[in-house]
Formats: C-alpha cells, sequence, structure tokens
C-alpha cells in the first residue's frame, strides 16, 4: 500500500513539474523539441519560410504582431528560437521584467560573442551599438542606433520595444535602414528586409521566449549560403544570448 502511495507521489510530482499547455503551437512543433524545452533547453528552428514556422497569429498579442510583421515581408530565410521557463517566486526579478532592461541596454550588445563557421573561429557579434536617439511614449520605446557588425561595416537599425507590464508581454522589432553590403564588394539586403523580431509573454504558469530572424534577400546561389551563414547565424546568436540569460 505504501509502494503504491509513494509512486503516485512520484508520478503525480513530474506530471506537473512538466505540465505545459502545448495549444499555443502548432503541429510543426516536434515531440522532439517539446521534449527539449520542457527541459528548460533553448531550441533554434532554421524554418527557410513562414510556412514552417510553429506558432500562429493567435498564439498570444506579441506573437500575433510578429505574424503582422512576417507576412508583410514575406521572406525566404527564416529561423525561430524558443525557450519556456517556468515562473518561479523566488526570482528577485520576473523574466519579462528582465528581458525588457536587457533589450535596452545596447551596451551590452557589443561584444556578444559569435562563432563563424566559415572562419572556425569566435568574433565578436557586434563590434559596437550607439544609441543616437530614443523616443518613450506610453509603454512604447523607439531607438535609433548604429550598429558596427563586420563584415557588413556600419551601419543603422530601427528598434521598436513594446512592455506592456500589466498584460506581462513584450514585443521587440530591430530592422535594418540601409542596404546592407558584404566586405563593401555588393549588396546583400534591402532598406527593412532583415528584421529581428523578440517576444516574451506569459502562459499556464510559464514565461515563454518566442523570437523569429526574418530575412528577405536574393536567393542566387552564390548568396545564398553566404546569406544563411552571415545573416541567420548572427540572429540565432543574437537571441540565443538573450534567452540564455535566464536560469
Amino acid at each position: 500500500m505504501k509502494r503504491i502511495f509513494f509512486t503516485t507521489i512520484i508520478f503525480l510530482f513530474f506530471v506537473n513539474a512538466f505540465s505545459f499547455d502545448w495549444s499555443i503551437f502548432n503541429s510543426k512543433l516536434t515531440a522532439d523539441e517539446k521534449t527539449k524545452l520542457e527541459a528548460g533547453d533553448l531550441i533554434i528552428r532554421n524554418v527557410d519560410t513562414k510556412k514552417h514556422m510553429c506558432t500562429t497569429s493567435v498564439t498570444s498579442k506579441p506573437v500575433g504582431r510578429i505574424w503582422t510583421g512576417v507576412n508583410k515581408l514575406n521572406p525566404n530565410y527564416t529561423v525561430e528560437v524558443i525557450r519556456i521557463l517556468q515562473d518561479n517566486s523566488e526570482r528577485k526579478t520576473d523574466v519579462v521584467d528582465q528581458l525588457n532592461n536587457c533589450l535596452l541596454n545596447l551596451n551590452d550588445y557589443a561584444g556578444i560573442p559569435y562563432w563563424s563557421v566559415h572562419s572556425q573561429r569566435y568574433y565578436d557579434l557586434y563590434k559596437k551599438v550607439t544609441e543616437k536617439s530614443k523616443i518613450i511614449q506610453d509603454t512604447s520605446t523607439k531607438i535609433l542606433a548604429e550598429y558596427i557588425m563586420e563584415p557588413f561595416g556600419t551601419f543603422d537599425c530601427d528598434i521598436l520595444l513594446d512592455y506592456n507590464r500589466q498584460e506581462q508581454n513584450i514585443f521587440y522589432d530591430c530592422v535594418n535602414i540601409p542596404t546592407l553590403r558584404y566586405k563593401d564588394q555588393f549588396n546583400c539586403i534591402k532598406p527593412g528586409k532583415m528584421h529581428i523580431y523578440i517576444s516574451a509573454f506569459k502562459h499556464d504558469g510559464y514565461t515563454v521566449l518566442y523570437a523569429v530572424g526574418a530575412v528577405d534577400a536574393p536567393s542566387i546561389f552564390f548568396l545564398r549560403n553566404r546569406v544563411e551563414t552571415s545573416f541567420i547565424n548572427r540572429i540565432n546568436t543574437f537571441c540565443s544570448y538573450m534567452f540564455n540569460k535566464f536560469s
């Protein structure tokens, strides 16, 4: 009788420990990916196009805004970065609030380690990121920032961060302003065609961190591999760096 009792207790413990409502994701999210997310791991999904994304426009308000942007851009290079963290009252700062602070701290962007597949070594993702202007209105912060990112040189980006404290969610969008050039030799990405979308929202006693990197660039054979490794991997690196700050 005691053995049955303790077996039941252990079973209920594990059921509660990994109880998450997966209805916010669609069938594109695999069982293996769910297992990794349940363990608190970060997953990266190189999905190429939006039709393979594992969310929908009704997943949450900030994810709905991501879908609005993705549908407008219709990218041919797409990546999803996801992490799910169980809410913990012992945390001094809530995950959503902490992510907001991290995304607004542009000085922290410089020096993020980036692994170059081409060179097989680490570089700084951004050599420097400088805030040129900032406008704060209600829940929105708009920043004009200057990035130095080799081998693409110096360029400006518009950053929009909406942090709804009442609903405890975040929507972040960083988009390039000028045309991006590779080593000043040829054009890679036109203005407004590279977006980093980041969201955070509460669901079922968890904080869901969900990011999408979306690039609309020429799908030319000699450019495709370069764009995928140079831009998509950099977006992966940035989002993973932000999401892995939490334990």
